[in-house]
């Protein structure tokens, strides 16, 4: 990543996908990278995405499987407590922890599956104060002027 004038790096992460400077946050993916200036940020949100309809239809499928148990369709329960088996498998399977940082044109989704909630404070906590002395450091240059 080439800094900008008068920036530096205040953190990158484990696998260096994101990174936070003292201008901007950078995430990088396989089909580049996206770039929010600090003094853009809107929010920060820290969530778990998971894909609710995988459940509520592995639920449904079930429910109906155990009455297909009483029908002459033989197997037809069977398949059916399999098929619901699968979708609420794939449900928990496919739930991710996630930080979104949003500024008003362009958001970042940051996956923190697998790492530590005190990692994910620290890296929050390092991102709003470096917000913070940007909006220091601009307050600061505008009254110079």
């Amino acid at each position: 990543m080439n800094l900008l004038e008068g920036e530096r790096a205040l953190l990158e992460s484990d696998n260096q996908d994101l990174i936070v400077t003292t201008c901007r946050i950078r995430k990088r993916s396989v089909s580049g990278y996206t770039d929010i200036f600090l003094e853009h940020l809107c929010s920060i949100q820290v969530e778990r995405e998971s894909d609710t309809w995988l459940l509520v239809v592995g639920c449904v499928v079930g429910v109906g499987s155990l009455v297909a148990f009483g029908s002459p369709v033989p197997g037809a329960g069977v398949f059916g407590l399999l098929l619901a088996t699968a979708l609420v498998v794939r449900y928990f399977l496919t739930r991710a922890d996630v930080v979104w940082f949003q500024s008003p044109r362009a958001s970042i989704c940051w996956d923190v599956q697998g790492r530590g909630t005190e990692y994910v404070t620290a890296v929050v906590d390092a991102v709003e104060a470096a917000k913070n002395a940007r909006y220091a450091m601009i307050c600061y240059r505008d009254r110079a002027l």
